[in-house]
């Protein structure tokens, strides 16, 4: 059997800005550059309501529907100023 040897390596890097929403509106403002970001992370939450058909003895999922959903991030950052 052949070995793949192909290094297949990703190292992300990037730099992350940030834009505030204008008062009462959902437009942003201009993007601020918020510097040396150490870590940048986000997770999704999904809660579903599931039915279940058991009309001819088995238990059969016939429906799923999600009833909510939940997005939180984590921004570290090393560029420590007052309007970070």
């Amino acid at each position: 059997m052949a070995v793949n040897q192909t290094k297949q390596h990703t190292y992300g890097s990037g730099e992350v800005y940030f834009a505030r929403f204008k008062s009462g509106t959902q437009i942003p403002e201009a993007r601020r550059y918020l510097g040396n970001t150490t870590n940048l992370s986000f997770s999704t939450a999904i809660e579903k309501l599931e039915h279940f058909d058991s009309d001819h003895g088995v238990k059969e999922k016939d429906d799923s529907i999600t009833t909510s959903t939940t997005m939180t991030g984590t921004t570290e950052t090393d560029n420590v100023n007052q309007e970070n």
